[in-house]
């Protein structure tokens, strides 16, 4: 009898175990479709202001420099949410930078994963890719549009009874390559404060 009963333990637990994992999946499955039902994708438009960071170059060569700055970045970006987690949104960064240097936009299209809670908050990450300029001052240096990637990870919160407006802290960077051997590219970067207007 106890033989028995100890051989059937195992299938009994199994059983067990699979029903359990059944239950989480439906359980998951149902709060995944609740929230879904619930949320009302929208479009937004909005403004921030910040700090630039380091400036870095690179190359395959395995050259590197980098160039401390303390300039200001201004940008302004629209985008939607299309469901909780997903969105997709284009950016123009305007990077502020030293010493009568050339300053540098950056025009990006890019889509944004996150998760929004009952609260407000939304952490999320950003990645997409762009068109960079440098703008010099000087008439005999025409400006060059290269490529650029466009990533970074941020926050935004939305007050519950005030569902038109988002904050949002987030800090992001932009990889330029340039044209050259070795492939060259230029990474900048900036942490601000944005606010935008919810369009329902």
């Amino acid at each position: 009898m106890a033989l028995l009963l100890a051989a059937s333990m195992p299938a009994f637990f199994s059983s067990c175990n699979g029903t359990i994992m059944k239950k989480l999946i439906l359980l998951a499955a149902f709060f995944s479709a609740n929230a879904f039902a619930q949320f009302q994708p929208s479009f937004y438009i909005g403004a921030g202001y910040g700090d630039s960071h380091d400036i870095k170059s690179t190359s395959d060569n395995g050259g590197s420099f980098s160039q401390s700055v303390s300039e200001k970045t201004k940008r302004g970006y629209v985008g939607v949410k299309v469901n909780p987690f997903l969105g997709f949104e284009g950016q123009y960064v305007k990077y502020d930078m030293p010493n009568n240097a050339a300053d540098i936009s950056s025009m990006s299209v890019a889509g944004t994963l996150g998760c929004s809670f009952n609260s407000g908050f939304r952490p999320y990450l950003i990645g997409g890719v762009g068109i960079s300029v440098a703008n010099s001052n000087r008439k005999d240096v025409e400006s060059e549009a290269r490529p650029s990637l466009h990533y970074g990870v941020g926050i935004e919160y939305t007050p519950p009874m005030l569902k038109q407006l988002t904050i949002r802290l987030s800090t992001e960077k932009d990889r330029i390559y340039l044209e050259g051997i070795d492939n060259p590219r230029t990474t900048l970067g900036s942490t601000y404060l944005g606010v935008s207007y919810n369009l329902y």
